[in-house]
């Protein structure tokens, strides 16, 4: 093929401690032209420790990794975490220790992902139980993901629940 790559663009790092997973976008010449196209360069995703400079693990990716959230990032647990490109899927990776694709979420028709965020909510029910009532808290959290078009998409427990269009500054629940 005549396309090299000839540099990576960082396009997020998530931070975990010490340890730092990065997320990058290969930059591709094609030496038939003079275009630049990340389309046919894919991503790439590495995570390393920063006071020792070691890298733990790298992945290139077919997708140009546009952005990366951790479901528990400020923790520094060991948790899965979710990537999003030039494609309309959000990836779920295993870990940033274990940088193995686990699944994909479809969220088409968006062609392109450029933001994602993830909230955890508490959902506080009381429930009656002979004479007295219990509290039973409960956590979920509500992953959001847009870009180009016109549409966000909320993902609870890698299901998408609802798609809100945005026209002419309303927006209406799908």
């Amino acid at each position: 093929t005549d396309d090299v790559v000839s540099s990576w663009t960082v396009t997020r790092i998530m931070e975990q401690g010490p340890w730092w997973t990065v997320a990058a976008k290969a930059n591709v010449e094609s030496r038939s032209s003079d275009r630049s196209d990340c389309g046919s360069g894919g991503g790439l995703l590495m995570t390393w420790h920063g006071p020792t400079c070691s890298v733990i693990d790298t992945v290139s990716t077919r997708e140009c990794i546009q952005n990366i959230v951790g479901k528990e990032a400020s923790t520094g647990s060991n948790s899965m975490f979710y990537s999003v490109g030039n494609e309309g899927f959000v990836s779920v990776w295993k870990s940033p220790f274990q940088l193995e694709r686990t699944g994909r979420l479809s969220a088409e028709p968006l062609p392109s992902i450029k933001a994602m965020d993830i909230t955890r909510l508490q959902l506080v029910l009381l429930e009656q139980n002979n004479d007295h009532v219990v509290n039973r808290n409960k956590g979920r959290s509500i992953m959001a993901v847009a870009g180009v078009g016109k549409q966000v998409h909320l993902f609870s427990d890698h299901c998408r629940v609802h798609t809100v269009s945005i026209t002419n500054g309303t927006a209406t629940i799908q």
